[in-house]
């Protein structure tokens, strides 16, 4: 009925069905092994209480003042029987130091937690904390799971950015004022130019707005100028300081208000004729223009006939067209920036808005690296501008750009 190559062929499916029974048979087999050996894994560490202050860049900030106390959850594949979670303080340390350890009866599959207090730390600075998940019996147990969590701890009452606001303070902000997680490690969190302790004890100022009166001045810059940085308008005169030439002196636009105030009314005239009212407040003006036209004249005359005393009270400055100077808000604040940033746009604009890098290093006294970081924050804000010139950079205003520059600023290496 077979011929001898049809039973060969046949031998060999023999062959090939009973390898993959065997091999089906084995599959289970080599499962449940698995789950026979000893192993488990840690699945979440849940920090709580208070000793938590924020969480930035990867790295934990926690109080020092509070006790760390975390919630390990673990899963074990093995036998029924008791398995433990420890705390340790460095793992770097030849013999760490072991801050709590709790074991329970945890059986094959489950998942169990544990709660683990861990000390409070000795110094500020940085900490790693070490878990460890291993069972309990027997003197050289194997370690079935382990996690580091890196931590910097810091005190409540310090200044990590020497701001003048407190640790406790900046992050208790971060919960309720929308301030970023880095509150407490940034002096200036809104680039302005003023410290946030500045904005907030001094000035009044937002310390996360920038222009915290939207008139398009920096409140820094508004400090350095003169012009208040609460008020859009200081001088009064209708125009937001960011758009008057000359935002402390209310006399610039009233006098063109008062001249298309009178435009206006003569149109009205053409239109349909004045009112008695209109009538009469076109005669106050006239004469109050006259007036104030013969008062200048002859204080003019005064000062060019025989007072020549630039200090007199009576004269009158050359090229200011015979008017007395306009009287400069009083402002009982001084003009002072504690910050980095107001340091520098202080320099530029004692020096006609624009100077070389290395004399800022020399001015200010501060190293070649600190400056250079410096700069290209307040450049990425577009508070200065730089140029490469040479070997060396310039640094300058807005509007102050030197002549002659042949290539873009290139970066300034740091590490």
């Amino acid at each position: 009925m077979f011929g001898p190559r049809n039973r060969g062929r046949r031998s060999i499916c023999v062959i090939l069905v009973v390898f993959l029974v065997v091999g089906v048979a084995l599959v289970p087999a080599s499962v449940g092994g698995k789950n026979e050996v000893d192993t488990g894994r840690i699945i979440s560490i849940q920090r709580t209480g208070n000793a938590v202050a924020t969480t930035n860049d990867n790295t934990t900030y926690v109080w020092q003042s509070e006790q760390y106390v975390a919630d390990v959850t673990f899963q074990v594949y093995a036998n029924e029987d008791k398995y433990s979670v420890c705390l340790y303080d460095n793992r770097t340390d030849s013999d760490p130091k072991e801050l709590d350890c709790q074991s329970t009866t945890v059986g094959n599959g489950s998942k169990t937690t544990v709660t683990l207090n861990g000390s409070n730390a000795t110094e500020p600075g940085k900490r790693t904390l070490y878990f460890r998940l291993q069972p309990t019996f027997g003197s050289d147990v194997p370690t079935f799971d382990s996690r580091t969590i890196n931590q910097t701890v810091i005190r409540k009452d310090d200044d990590l950015d020497d701001d003048g606001l407190t640790n406790e303070f900046e992050v208790s902000k971060i919960q309720t004022e929308g301030w970023p997680r880095d509150a407490f490690l940034d002096s200036d969190m809104d680039g302005d130019g003023l410290d946030d302790g500045e904005e907030l004890n001094k000035r009044n100022t937002n310390p996360v707005n920038k222009d915290s009166d939207s008139d398009g001045v920096l409140d820094g810059k508004e400090i350095l100028i003169g012009t208040n940085p609460r008020n859009a308008d200081t001088d009064g005169d209708g125009l937001d300081d960011g758009k008057d030439p000359k935002p402390t002196d209310p006399t610039i636009t009233s006098s063109a208000s008062m001249t298309t105030g009178t435009t206006a009314v003569g149109t009205s005239k053409t239109s349909g004729g004045f009112s008695g009212m209109q009538l009469l407040l076109v005669g106050v003006i006239g004469v109050g223009i006259v007036g104030a036209a013969v008062m200048l004249w002859r204080t003019g005359q005064d000062s060019y006939d025989g007072n020549d005393d630039p200090d007199s009270p009576t004269s009158v400055p050359a090229g200011n067209g015979g008017s007395p100077p306009a009287a400069e808000p009083e402002d009982d604040e001084p003009d002072d920036i504690l910050t980095d940033e107001g340091r520098v746009l202080n320099l530029l604009s004692e020096n006609r808005g624009r100077m070389k890098q290395v004399d800022i290093v020399e001015e200010t006294g501060w190293s070649k690296s600190k400056v250079s970081r410096l700069l290209s924050r307040m450049e990425e804000r577009g508070d200065i501008n730089r140029l490469r010139v040479g070997r060396g950079n310039i640094v300058y205003l807005e509007g102050a750009k030197p002549s002659g520059a042949r290539s873009p600023r290139e970066e300034d290496s740091y590490s």
